[in-house]
């Protein structure tokens, strides 16, 4: 029975610690890239049970598509940081004319692996769905709204010795405000949430 709540009570950490990193943060609006655009961005997320910093290099091969990798940390209240790995594509579709918004479709998979207090946690997820943005000068407000499916495992401890899965799929929904700071610089906030709420900060470099 004490298995079993360690079991329980470990795996229910697994879908936040992937949310804050797994397609997120979405740190940017839906307009249409020009080919050949260069971007990083620098950020972190906090949320109740586990923190997350990276960085995340962006590029348009050609008119809007965006493809990005990202490389981070995940930082457990109870456990050990461990690496995160993300890469993804965002589309912008072509009806910008007839639409007041910018919309685009976001697919993010990715890997990460911690060490919690009851054993090792690896996980992969994959995260799908909408953006919608309006640039109003220099301020960019946008909202994402999708589906976020989680596969994680757990290696036990000695004392609980044993390997356990678990996989869901949750809503993710994220709004926030990107706000360009000069031609290349800008900063956003964001808050998120993937089974539990979650807020983000960064700032972006436009090569």
């Amino acid at each position: 029975m004490k298995r079993r709540l360690v079991v329980l009570a470990a795996m229910t950490l697994a879908v936040p610690v992937q949310a804050q990193f797994f397609g997120l943060p979405v740190a940017d609006g839906a307009a249409s890239p020009a080919a050949g655009d260069v971007q990083a961005v620098a950020g972190m997320m906090m949320g109740d049970d586990f923190d997350a910093g990276g960085g995340r290099l962006l590029f348009a091969p050609v008119p809007r598509l965006l493809l990005f990798a990202d490389l981070g940390i995940l930082n457990p209240d109870r456990g050990d940081w461990g690496p995160a790995f993300q890469g993804g594509a965002r589309f912008t579709l072509p009806f910008r004319d007839e639409s007041p918004l910018d919309v685009a479709l976001q697919a993010a998979g990715g890997l990460a692996s911690c060490e919690l207090d009851a054993g090792d946690l690896r996980m992969q997820a994959f995260n799908a769905g909408a953006l919608a943005s309006r640039s109003v000068g220099i301020i960019t407000p946008y909202a994402f709204l999708g589906l976020c499916f989680t596969d994680a495992e757990l290696d036990l401890k000695e004392k609980h010795k044993g390997k356990n899965s678990h996989n869901e799929t949750d809503l993710a929904a994220a709004a926030g405000i990107r706000v360009r700071c000069g031609s290349q610089f800008s900063i956003y906030g964001e808050i998120a949430h993937v089974d539990e709420l979650k807020l983000g900060a960064g700032a972006g470099w436009k090569f």
